[in-house]
């Protein structure tokens, strides 16, 4: 009888792209997913590196984020949707990526769609389709590459038929036979004989023999696979738990649980329960949770559930969050993952309620994450209750809501208010608003602590990378802000912060202007640490060679740390190479 066998490349790749991502907030209903799927649409395939990179890892979470249980519905729009834009004369860069992600979600609906693409003139397109289809590997899928094969160029021909060799075990084609790595291949009394003597072999042999009876993922060997896991060695006892994730049932739950409580074996226990294929597994790990009373198994079947994308256990665990306060922190963290604005409400109120400073921090990272730059659903829960938490939180979202409501409450309110604004306007993530913190940094009206406040802003959000400042400004621009910013700063705390921003503005001219400060006994540590980071770019000490060997000459003969000497010998010898 023949095995229908998934190929190590596609395993792997499947695996690889199978990281934890993030809520696609938009995609709780249909209209959603396509809403999501029509904005990153257009810059599938685009000449900017960076717009390409952003569409398609959203493109990905999106359909990571369908496959979720419950969410059949989406993932039939979302496959509808690529199948569309496959039909569309798109190049071939999106249709390979689209025909990558329909090896994770495509079904027999898709196979007509993606077929078609085994004709495509471009080979990256013709061979992305056929491991698609033999992804998907049902019967429809398969004969749909069979068929190609009659019609293909003898070239392709050939990569369809070796491709089709492996989808399927043939008695024909060479596999592997030493023992027991062969058990995949064999009969099932051979299998059976080799078990046999199971109890007696080492524990190479036996972790050997796991491995291969997950591969061979008939599930009444399973009783092998515990067995392992209850061994006294913790290599074995690995294997046993990985291997549970072709074999595992819900009956293996509470042994899940138990490992996850383990820090040794506790990531193999989550990744095993993620990947488990069983009727009614999801539904029985989310009646776990519901009937756990113990704190510690609780949080251990949250991670579980949200691994796997159960966003119906979201309720549940907001609920042992407000029950169980010493893990109030961790479940929200790990909860983020299933999180939508709509959550937003329930997740920021169980935030309040966490008094460290370090857990609110945490918290507030994971809300900035999945407000996704929107603080709208936000604004409504402000208070003058809790507002000196969520001002500075929606200033650290940033959006013109955020913004308009902050400057508002500048404008119009009382002095500890006009604070409170200036602290929510000091987070603004990038420099849309930047004229705004340096007139607030300058303004005598306004506290010390609010223009130290705005202006360090200032400095942060002036010295970001072009993909994260939000404002369209040359280098030499930033550095004359950087410049009228440290003319500006009342103490010497700011200037040094001028002088350590200033090495993300790669120009010689950064170099020139902060080479002088090393004299400083108040600077030198910043402008030494900033002279080498600049010089630390190849393509800086060419435009000036000159100026960066006087500045590195400098740095050893100061001789002030051994790091920062070896440092700037290293960079001398490389400019000294490449004469």
């Amino acid at each position: 009888m023949k095995r229908i066998l998934l190929t190590l490349f596609f395993l792997g790749a499947l695996l690889v792209c199978s990281v934890p991502l993030g809520t696609v907030t938009a995609a709780d209903e249909a209209e959603g997913v396509s809403a999501a799927f029509a904005e990153l649409a257009p810059d599938l395939g685009s000449d900017d590196l960076g717009k390409l990179e952003r569409a398609e890892q959203r493109l990905q979470k999106l359909c990571f984020e369908v496959g979720a249980p419950g969410r059949e519905a989406d993932k039939a729009e979302l496959n509808h949707l690529m199948t569309s834009r496959l039909a569309e004369p798109i190049n071939a860069v999106a249709k390979t990526w689209i025909l990558f992600q329909l090896s994770r979600t495509g079904t027999d609906d898709e196979v007509d769609a993606i077929a078609a693409c085994l004709a495509d003139p471009d080979f990256r397109v013709r061979q992305q389709a056929l491991r698609t289809l033999v992804t998907i590997k049902s019967d429809k899928a398969l004969d749909a590459a069979k068929s190609a094969a009659e019609t293909a160029d003898p070239q392709f021909k050939k990569e369809i038929e070796q491709t089709l060799k492996v989808a399927f075990y043939d008695l024909s084609i060479p596999v592997e036979t030493e023992w027991p790595l062969c058990l995949p291949y064999v009969d099932d009394s051979e299998v059976e004989a080799w078990l046999a003597g199971f109890d007696s072999m080492d524990v190479t042999t036996k972790a050997r023999t796991v491995a291969s009876l997950a591969v061979r993922n008939d599930r009444k060997y399973r009783p092998y696979v515990l067995k392992a896991i209850e061994s006294d060695d913790p290599d074995l006892r690995v294997d046993g738990i990985i291997a549970l994730e072709k074999l595992g049932t819900p009956e293996d739950i509470p042994l899940l649980i138990r490992f996850a409580k383990d820090p040794a074996v506790e990531r193999y226990a989550i990744v095993a329960a993620d990947r488990i294929e069983y009727p009614g597994f999801d539904e029985a790990v989310l009646e776990g949770l519901k009937k756990a009373d113990d704190p510690e198994d609780f949080f251990n079947f949250t991670k579980i559930v949200v691994a796997r994308n159960n966003y119906a256990s979201l309720p549940v665990i907001f609920d042992g969050a407000a029950k169980y306060e010493p893990y109030r922190t961790s479940l929200l963290v790990w909860s983020e993952r299933l999180v939508g604005k709509d959550d937003l409400p329930r997740f920021i109120d169980l935030t309040l309620q966490i008094k460290n400073a370090a857990d609110q921090e945490r918290l507030q990272r994971c809300i900035t994450r999945i407000s996704g730059g929107d603080a709208k659903p936000i604004l409504p829960l402000i208070t003058p209750a809790n507002r000196n938490v969520l001002v500075p939180l929606i200033g650290r979202i940033g959006g013109e809501e955020a913004f308009d409501y902050m400057m508002n409450m500048f404008k119009t309110g009382n002095g500890p208010e006009k604070e409170l604004a200036v602290k929510g306007m000091a987070n603004l993530p990038n420099a849309e608003h930047a004229e705004t913190l340096i007139a607030i940094a300058t303004d005598p009206k306004i506290s010390e602590a609010g223009r130290v406040a705005a202006l360090r802003a200032y400095i942060r959000v002036m010295s970001l990378p072009e993909d994260e400042i939000g404002i369209q400004v040359t280098d030499n621009e930033k550095l004359d802000a950087l410049k009228a910013a440290f003319d500006r700063a009342e103490r010497d705390e700011e200037k040094n912060l001028v002088l350590e921003r200033l090495k993300a503005v790669r120009l010689p001219e950064t170099l020139s202007f902060v080479l002088p400060f090393m004299d400083d006994p108040r600077f030198v540590d910043a402008a030494t640490t900033t002279v080498l980071g600049l010089a630390h770019h190849d393509f800086l000490r060419k435009e000036d060679p000159q100026l960066f060997s006087g500045a590195l000459n400098k740095v050893i003969e100061m001789n002030l740390s051994a790091d920062w000497v070896d440092a700037a010998r290293r960079y001398l010898n490389a400019m000294n190479a490449g004469k």
